[in-house]
Parts: structure tokens; sequence; C-alpha cells
């Protein structure tokens, strides 16, 4: 041994470098440190609402907004918000209406933070409350979730490992269909760590959630978990499988699904887990997943990985080599021979279930014989080359194929020609995905119509997704097409009605109308005849009655507002199917009533008579058709007017314009034949209070028309009314028709007061269905010239943002937007907007307004700058100090801008918008931002809040 000899350190004394791949367990936050920190809280004694809000505006507030130096602050005020849920605090009603609200951004800025400690205890008190509030938490576990799952990937084990449990808790407490579409959202995160994490909240979800909450989210956690079996990482893979597993307890027809568009590899390891762990799927199903083709014995010879596929150049070449050409004909369309097949199976599984004379002379030491190269395209050498190559990763889009799932039960041993034919539907699902992607992508989309045609003429039978999609697909060309259609688009079309005219069908209320529009609008006679015929296949395909619900249901939606040409085409329509019916199928057509009323209002509102000759049309096939139902109809449904036209027509009389501008005179009707024709209603329809309309006389003649024309709108007793379904029904649905945009009426403002006493009296129950469309409807009369109209919708609006204001979740912005687009033209005008701007600031949560009115301070618009900026004042008028403070980084800057613009009111809207923010804030928190002011700027600000402060 030379001088120079090499000393041997044992191991044990080794330094092992610290990577991400050996941290340890050290400083890492476990389950018993959150729930011995769930009760190592202050000891704080509040018996009352007031106590409670006082503690939380003078201690916890003030600690969690500390400075960052402060850190020790924080971590104190999460610990007194934990104590609030220890002795029982959040019973208050004042912890659901003032605490819960205002935890967002300061939970926001505690799990952001750079002090580890301060992250874990907000870990803490989001995991406590989520675990004992439940669902209440939701809407704050949404917004949080984003911030949670990036602390998952820290470097800081404490952090991380914090952040790990507490998505945990919140998977298992948090039942919302919301919350998990935002969990669903990081599941292509590049993070490995962020992949774990999210697969093992949607584990925790499918062993705690109830059917009732998971029903609505089964494709997506089946496509998760399918993105979990080939996840790159083994952790995840392992994960996955899990979830494959509990997911198979609960829900085996999906996880069938799953199964079969699995690599074999990828089943067999799940078989492995599942044979280890005794469950319903035996060990003779992992044989029968093995792929008996010579294919997978040529693959294993050669020991090619599946991950060295390209699985893109392969999904490209099999659609371009089978589907680009029409005429080819599909491969595998003969049957395989019994030689073929059984030359690919495997002698040690295979040989005593398929050992036959044929088998014997083609297997040559457990491999195929091999042919001479290019002899015969069907031998096995060559039939191995082509499943080899044509075998391709599906997509992780699940497609449901209509074979049974392997089943453990069985043991009948899986056919070669099986395993060929799934991989068949494998690789036409991914054909179909690509033509269809193609087609939404590309402008020449002519060869990939062609494939989608093929597809659904010569492949398998489509399931409705596949189906739904296709008519997503070609609709969307056609309704955007606006030269003339490629026949490549037609005949897809007309095909995909003609073979699944029964999963189409509910889409009809979208095709007759969008037809109809197309042959008014195109006026050249290649294109019209194109949707003529178009229109005649329709006819063809669909049955009288569907295409009759469809024509009715798109004619008594309040919202739909065709052009007068494509009304006219519908008139027709509707007639013509009218002939096909029989009175049974009328009688049962839930449509057909709401949409000849809407047939005879349309005929009321039209400026001239366009429209008679189609309704009287409509009117005889009616009466030919069903003689007493329109009978019915007439007698206890239609107005005087009405009922005079319909008999007029049956009669064959003269034709007579229901238009308002001629038939006003005519329209005059005794005040005792109301009583009969609107049933239990009185001249009085006074809900018990006064109105200023009511004892307005009008100009004209017509006076009694006017009288009972509006007292269709109102009712007797709020009480019997409350109880009274129908008379709801009757009453809303006379409002909708006259406050719809394009109906000329002389009673619109009356309907408005009307809509908003009904809102007042909080006798309405049928606001589930009619909210949207009677919002609608206030926003859209905002736009009228006639200042009455417009102060009356202004009413009723505010009274339903008031009154109704937890269903407006859906419309904030729509409701926003639209009403800082109304003009102010008059003083009474101003006061209601300013009194419906009010109520807006007070019930719509104030980060939703700030968040759509920000944006609109950059239109030219002087008249939508001044309503923004009116608005932004109002709303820290309403908002919380501390949730103010918060806001003034992202409004100040945006509003101060307008202190130098040209028009004189947007100037004056921005001093009193940050006269209001001071107010709310304190000047101090306000002078950083005021810098640019000059000194004529800054004086006329102090003579404003001079002004307020004597206010």
């Amino acid at each position: 041994m030379s001088a120079k000899s090499f000393s041997r350190v044992p191991s044990s004394t080794r330094v092992i470098s610290v990577t991400a791949k050996n941290t340890g367990s050290a400083g890492a936050c476990t389950l018993d440190d959150f729930e011995k920190n769930f009760t190592s809280v202050p000891n704080v004694m509040i018996s009352s609402n007031h106590e409670l809000v006082s503690f939380f505006n003078n201690t916890i507030s003030i600690g969690l907004n500390a400075a960052d130096v402060d850190w020790e602050k924080r971590v104190l005020a999460l610990r007194q918000l934990r104590s609030l849920i220890q002795n029982d605090s959040y019973n208050l009603d004042a912890f659901y209406d003032e605490i819960l609200p205002n935890l967002e951004i300061p939970l926001q800025k505690a799990i952001k933070d750079l002090r580890s400690q301060v992250v874990r205890e907000a870990a803490y008190t989001i995991a406590l409350y989520g675990q004992t509030l439940g669902n209440k938490m939701d809407k704050i576990a949404e917004a949080l979730f984003p911030d949670i799952i990036s602390v998952v990937q820290s470097s800081a084990k404490v952090m991380a490992s914090a952040a790990n449990i507490l998505c945990t808790f919140l998977a298992k407490n948090i039942c919302s269909h919301k919350f998990l579409l935002r969990v669903l959202q990081s599941l292509n995160h590049k993070s490995r760590e962020i992949r774990r994490c999210v697969y093992l909240m949607i584990e925790t979800i499918i062993e705690s959630w109830t059917d009732s909450n998971i029903t609505r989210s089964v494709n997506s956690i089946s496509d998760a978990i399918y993105k979990a079996i080939n996840d790159a990482d083994p952790d995840v893979r392992t994960i996955g499988r899990k979830c494959f597993n509990a997911w198979e307890e609960r829900y085996p027809e999906e996880a069938g699904k799953i199964f079969k568009m699995l690599d074999p590899s990828k089943q067999k390891a799940i078989n492995g887990t599942l044979a280890s762990s005794s469950s319903s799927r035996s060990i003779t199903d992992a044989v029968r997943s093995k792929p008996s083709t010579a294919s997978s014995i040529k693959s294993s010879a050669y020991s090619r990985a599946t991950s060295e596929i390209d699985t893109t150049s392969a999904r490209r070449a099999m659609g371009s080599s089978r589907y680009g050409s029409v005429n080819r004909p599909p491969i595998l369309a003969k049957p395989i021979s019994s030689t073929t097949r059984n030359g690919g199976a495997t002698p040690s599984t295979r040989k005593p279930l398929y050992a036959t004379q044929s088998t014997s002379s083609t297997m040559t030491n457990g491999r195929p014989s091999m042919s001479q190269p290019g002899s015969r395209s069907g031998s096995p050498n060559r039939l191995a080359k082509n499943l080899g190559r044509m075998r391709v990763a599906e997509t992780p889009k699940l497609y449901s194929v209509r074979s049974n799932r392997v089943s453990a039960k069985s043991t009948k041993p899986s056919s070669p020609v099986a395993f060929e034919l799934n991989n068949e539907i494998q690789m036409e699902s991914a054909a179909l995905t690509d033509a269809i992607n193609k087609c939404n992508q590309l402008s020449d989309k002519r060869e990939h119509l062609n494939v989608v045609f093929h597809i659904m003429e010569t492949g398998r039978t489509l399931d409705n997704t596949d189906v739904d999609k296709i008519f997503n697909c070609l609709w969307k060309i056609y309704k955007e097409s606006q030269s003339r259609q490629s026949s490549e688009m037609l005949n897809a079309i007309e095909l995909l009605f003609s073979k699944y005219n029964q999963q189409v069908t509910h889409h009809l209320t979208e095709i007759y109308p969008r037809i109809l529009l197309k042959m008014s609008n195109d006026s050249q006679p290649a294109s019209k005849s194109v949707h003529i015929k178009l229109l005649n296949h329709v006819k063809k395909v669909f049955a009288p009655k569907d295409r009759f619900v469809a024509i009715a249901t798109y004619i008594q939606n309040p919202l739909n507002s065709p052009p007068v040409k494509t009304k006219q085409l519908l008139l027709k329509e509707y007639g013509e199917v009218l002939r096909e019916l029989n009175s049974k199928i009328l009688r049962e057509t839930s449509e057909f009533v709401p949409s000849f009323i809407k047939i005879l209002q349309i005929l009321e509102s039209s400026k001239n008579d366009q429209f008679t000759s189609d309704v009287e049309i409509i009117c005889k096939a009616i009466f030919d058709l069903d003689a007493s139902t329109l009978s019915e109809i007439v007698q206890n449904k239609l107005t005087n007017q009405q009922r005079t036209r319909v008999l007029e027509f049956i009669n064959g009389g003269d034709k007579v314009s229901m238009s308002p501008l001629r038939a006003r005179h005519d329209n005059v009707i005794p005040q005792q034949s109301s009583s009969k024709f609107y049933g239990n209603s009185c001249s009085n329809y006074n809900n018990g209070r006064e109105r200023s309309f009511d004892h307005t006389p009008p100009s004209n003649s017509s006076s009694s028309t006017l009288d009972v024309e509006t007292s269709k709108f109102f009712y007797s007793n709020s009480q019997e009314f409350k109880r009274d379904v129908d008379e709801q029904k009757r009453v809303i649905d006379a409002i909708q028709l006259v406050l719809m945009p394009d109906t000329v009426s002389p009673h619109k403002a009356v309907a408005a007061k009307a809509l908003e006493t009904l809102i007042k009296d909080k006798c309405f129950t049928l606001w589930d269905e009619h909210f949207g469309s009677t919002l609608m409807l206030l926003i859209k009369n905002l736009s009228d010239d006639d200042d009455l109209i417009v102060a009356n919708n202004i009413g009723a609006l505010r009274e339903m943002i008031v009154k109704e204001h937890i269903r407006l979740d859906n419309y904030y912005a729509f409701l926003i937007k639209s009403f800082v687009q109304v003009k102010q033209r008059g003083e009474t005008i101003n006061k209601l907007l300013d009194g419906c701007s009010n109520a807006m600031a007070k019930y719509i949560p104030a980060k939703m307004l700030i968040s759509t009115l920000i944006p609109l301070l950059e239109v030219d618009d002087h008249h939508i700058l001044t309503n923004v900026l009116k608005l932004l004042g109002k709303v820290f008028e309403y908002v919380p100090k501390n949730e103010g403070i918060l806001f003034l980084p992202e409004c100040c800057p945006a509003v101060t801008k307008f202190v130098s613009h040209p028009e004189s009111i947007v100037r004056r809207s921005t001093i009193i918008c940050i006269v209001a923010i001071i107010n709310k804030c304190t000047r101090k928190e306000v002078d950083g931002y005021l810098s640019d002011f000059d000194r004529a700027q800054t004086r006329l600000l102090d003579v404003y809040l001079s002004r307020a402060n004597n206010k």
C-alpha cells in the first residue's frame, strides 16, 4: 500500500447534502400540530353582537393589518380569530353579517406573508374555520385557493407542509361545486408538488363528499383520475391509482370507462395494486388486459417503451391516412383470420385456451412465423407492424365506449379481435377530436369536414357527447359563414340531422330561427336556395311535434326579438306546422298558449299590417284543428281587442288592423265587462296604498280603456295574491309583455310602477323563474325616450336591488355596466339615479363594484365617466374603513387623473368621489395620491371637504 493511502470514512459520518429530493421532515407541520393549535388560543369572553363587532374592529382588524415589521401582532390576531370559534361567538348574527365578509382580504394577505410563522397561523385559522363553518366558507375558500396552492411549492418546509394539510381540510369540509372547479384548474400545473397536493385533495373529495355533492362533477373527476394515472411524476401516478380504487368503489361504471382508455401497462399497474389489496378485480383481469396480438410480442421483443411514441405525430398520420381519403376502406374492415389471431397469443397464457393445430404451425419458439418482406399484407409480421404503428395514446378526454367494462366475475378470456376493435374505437375518437379541432382553428375546413362526414357515415354509432361536439362545430361554421356555404359542411349537417335526429332534437330551438334568419338576410338566390334546401331537410327529418315545440318556445321567449322579415317567416312556419298536428298534440304542448298570445301581441305592436294574413292563417288552422281549445283561449286568455280580432279572422270578416295607432278609438271597453275578463280583479287596484298615477286622468277619449288595460297589472289583496300562483303568473306575464323593448304601448310606465309595487309588497314567489328576464327588461327600458317610463323603471330597479339583492349574483357585471350608461337628463331622473346608486353601493359587494368600475374609467364618453365616478364615491360611503383603505392603491390613481378632464362635470364628479374617499379613509391616507394636484385644485378640494363636513 502506497504512502498516500485513502482513508475510508464510515457512512454514518458522511455529510448528506440537502436537496429537494432529500429534505427530510424536520420543521414540517403535522396533523397533530393543527389539532393542537385549534384550541391553543387566547381566552376571549364575548356575549353580544356589539361586543363581537367592537372586539373585531378594535383588536383583530388592527392586528391583521399591522405593518410588516409587526408580524407578531398579525400572529396574535390570527389566534384571536380562532378564539371566536372556540368560545362559540360564530353563532352570533353579527359574525356572519360583519365579521366573515371582511376576512377574505386579511387572510389572503396572511397566507402570502413572507414570515413562515404567519403563514402557518393563517393555515391553522383557515382550516379551523373551514372545519367549523363548512360551506359557509365556500366563497372565501374559492378566493384563497390560488394563493394557498402556490405555497405548496415553497422551499420552506413549514410553509409547504402547512399548505398541504390545509388543502386536505378544505377538500374534506368545503363541499362546493365551484370550489371543486377551482381545484381542478390546477391539474396541469408544471409543479409536481402542486399536482400531488391537488390529487390528494381529489382523493379526499372522493372519500368524503356525499353523492348529491359529487354528482355534478363526475365527468370532471373521471378526467382528473385519467390524467393522474398518466402523469409524468411517479408519486402522482401512485395517488392516481388510489383515486381510481376509491372511485371504483363508488362509481364502478365510470371507473370502467377510465380503465378501458388506459394503456395495457397502466391497466396492469392498477390490477396489481387492486390484487394486493384484495379488490373485486381478480388477477385474471391482469392477464386479460395484456394485448394478445402480434404487435405486443414484437414490441416486447424490441423493448420499445410506450413513452417513446410521438402520439401527436401518430394521431396526425392516422387521421390523414385513414380518414383523409373518403374512398379508402377503413383498416381492419375485414375480420382477421383465426390463424393470425392465434399466432399472436402468448404461449404461457393463451396456448392452453387456444391451442390448435393451425396455431402450432404458425408459432416458432413463442414467436409468430416471419414471412418474406412484402409478401402478404395480412401476414402476422405485417399486421404487427401496422398495429404497433397505429397504437396511440388516448387523449385525456374520456369517451364512453359501448362495450361493457372489464369484469372480475367473467372467466371468458379476452379475444385479440376485441383488443384490436378497442384500438379502432380509440383511434376513431382521436381522429374525430382532431378533425373538430382543425375545423375550429383552420380557415380551410373542407378536408376535415370530409373526415367528420366519413366517421358519421361509416364509423361506429356515436354517443351523445360526440354528437353534441359535432353539432356545435358544424353549427358554429354555419352561423359564422357570410358567403355561400360549402357543400362539405351542408352534407355533414344533413347527415347529422338524418342519422342522429333524436340526439339533435333539443337543438331545434336554435336551428329553426337561425335558418330563417339566414333566409331573410341573404338576398342572393343561390345562397337562399341553400337555406331553403336545409330547411326542407329539417322538415323531412324531424317530427312535426318537435318542430312545433321548437318554434313555439322561441316565439314565447321574451328575450328573443328577431327582425321583421324573420318574424314573418316564423309565423309562416308556425302556421304550416300546425296543419301537420292533431288536437291531442296541440292540447299536450305547454308552449302552445303562450306562443299564440305572443303572436297576437306581435300583431298588436306592429306599425302596419304585414303580419295580418299570417296570423289569420294561424287562427283558422287552430280553429280547424281544435275549436274547443281555441274557444277556451278566446274566453279566458285574451283581451277584448284580441278576442274581437280572432273572431273576425275565424268568421272570415274584413281584416281589421290591430295597430295601436288605428285601434285606440275602437278599444273602449265597458267597465262592467272587465270583471268577467279579469276574474276577481276590481277597478281600484291600489294594493293598499295611494298612487299618483291612479288619479291622473287620461288625456283622450279612451280613458276607460286605459283604466281597464292597466288593471291587469295589479291585484286586490297581497296576502291572497301570494297564495295564488296562477294570479302571479298572469300579472308578471302581463307586465313583461308590455315592457318588451319592441312593444309599442302607452302603458309601459304603469307596468313599471306596478312592478315596483309588486316588489315592495314582497308577495311574489316566482322569482326563480322570472328574475333574470324581469331584470333585463328593466335595464333595457332605461334607454327609453319617455322620462316617465325611465323614472318608473329606475324605481322598480331600485326596489329589486334592495329586496332581491341575493339573486343578483350572476348579474352583477351586466347590471353595473348597463347602469353607468344611462345618460343624465333632468333633475328628477338624476335624483332617482342617485337613489339607485345608493342601493347598488349598499347591497352589491364592494370588491365586485370596484373591479367592474375601474376598467370603465378608460372610456372616452364623459356621461359614462361621470356615472362611474359617482358610483365609486357611493361605494366608499358604505364600505368599512379598514376595507376601504385596502382599495386605495387600486382606486385613487385611477380617479385622480380626471381632475384635469376638459369636461367640467367629470372634474366635479372626480372631486366629489375624492371627498367621499377622504371622509371614509382620512386625509392622511389619501394625501400620498394627491401629489399631482396644483394649488387651485387643492383649494377646490378643501372647499368641497368643508361643505361635506358642514352637512
